[in-house]
């Protein structure tokens, strides 16, 4: 990980490019992970305890995706600090990432989606904007 928290002016073209990249990974898992969980939870089959596993996080989900439009945005207009990620972080998520693009609906059960955007979403916190505070 890079060493301190960086503003858009502060970061060179390479840093912000690579927090750039990781955001993008990150939020297009997350899209993809919030639309195969929907379909997942209307799908015929799936038991009351994975409907209601599902429904218990998907709010979490959105919430994720909402904290990071907002953090990248605040990023781009030179409003928050972020911690540029390295090559090698990068290169982790797209492989978490790389997890939920081999998954269809019909056959992962939630828990799956879940446990791959949990590890998703615990590797963007490690380089999330320095301004940021869990509230988890």
């Amino acid at each position: 990980m890079s060493s301190a928290p960086k503003t858009r002016p502060e970061a060179s073209e390479e840093e912000e490019a690579r927090y750039l990249q990781a955001a993008n990974t990150v939020q297009s898992a997350l899209d993809d992970a919030i639309a195969l969980l929907d379909e997942r939870r209307m799908a015929p089959g799936v038991t009351s305890d994975e409907r209601s596993l599902i429904t218990s996080n998907f709010e979490n989900l959105e919430r994720d995706l909402a904290r990071l439009q907002s953090e990248v945005q605040a990023f781009l207009a030179d409003q928050a600090a972020v911690i540029p990620p390295s090559s090698e972080e990068v290169a982790s998520l797209r492989v978490i990432a790389a997890d939920l693009d081999n998954m269809t609906e019909d056959a992962v059960r939630g828990e799956s989606v879940l446990a791959v955007t949990t590890g998703l979403a615990s590797a963007w916190r490690g380089i999330e904007g320095a301004d940021s505070e869990s509230t988890d």
